[in-house]
């Protein structure tokens, strides 16, 4: 049996999440509120049919430079730890179809520098690796808090 993902790309990397996890995909630069004093990670809030959700840009939660949003910028509607959440990606690539054996575990050393987490595992996709996220362990505890606090729940 094979797993799917939603693969999406942040700068030049692609990256993937359990198409499970994703409610909906939402194209184009949204309507934001920014939250004054908010970390870096936290973009602000959206209204989305009704629903307040924080953006979460995973550039800055991965230390990337972020640009402009425009017209192939995609907000993932989804989950992080039970906390709704709009996520911000670069653009949407493609599904991927992923079977026993074709997901790795990351390099053990590399965790030893970096936080490390958050990544479930790595396939391949014809000539790309793609890192495949656990959107549950992106955000720290007090991160998480942050979100709760903004009109997560």
């Amino acid at each position: 049996m094979r797993d799917e993902f939603l693969s999406f790309e942040l700068g030049d990397e692609l990256y993937a999440v359990p198409i499970g996890k994703v409610r909906e995909i939402v194209g184009g630069a949204p309507r934001l509120t920014p939250i004054p004093n908010a970390p870096a990670f936290l973009k602000g809030l959206i209204s989305l049919r009704g629903d307040v959700l924080p953006l979460v840009d995973l550039r800055k939660e991965f230390g990337l430079p972020a640009p402009p949003y425009d017209k192939f910028t995609v907000v993932l509607v989804t989950e992080v730890a039970s906390v709704p959440v709009g996520v911000v990606v670069d653009r949407v690539v493609d599904v991927l179809a992923f079977g026993p054996g074709e997901v790795h575990s990351p390099p053990s050393g590399l965790s030893v520098r970096v936080r490390t987490e958050f990544i479930r595992g790595l396939g391949q996709s014809l000539d790309r690796l793609v890192v495949i996220l656990d959107l549950d362990s992106i955000l720290t505890d007090d991160e998480l808090g942050i979100l709760r606090r903004a009109g997560a729940e």
